[in-house]
């Protein structure tokens, strides 16, 4: 599997949108992530791991506790990821359940987890 890019929404320590384009690796095929304590290097492979399976990467994260701390209310939680598995390009959309404000009227609503897995190519 090659991943070609990974679309982070509300995710983690993320509250807006996040895009990480594999693709400017070119042909690649090793490459590290790196940066200091804090600056959401497990983010992103929890976001990799929940797109692919519905859980984080470790054992102390669950689904439901991935929603941002500091998304706004109306922002929907979900992670989309697109990768090449020999000849063929996937395209995966996964949101965790999730307490979202009511588009109308006062109040929030339970979302129910979701997920959807595209073959592109």
């Amino acid at each position: 599997m090659k991943p070609l890019q990974l679309t982070m929404r509300a995710f983690g320590a993320y509250a807006g949108e996040q895009i990480i384009d594999f693709t400017l690796l070119g042909d690649k095929n090793f490459f590290l992530i790196h940066g200091p304590t804090g600056s959401g290097k497990t983010t992103i492979l929890d976001a990799i791991s929940f797109a692919l399976y519905g859980s984080a990467s470790g054992d102390l994260r669950e689904s439901k506790n991935l929603r941002s701390d500091y998304a706004p209310a109306e922002q929907k939680t979900e992670v989309e990821f697109t990768f090449k598995s020999g000849e063929y390009i996937y395209q995966v959309l996964r949101s965790p359940e999730q307490e979202l404000k009511k588009q109308r009227g006062e109040g929030t609503r339970k979302v129910p987890a979701a997920a959807a897995l595209f073959k592109i190519l």
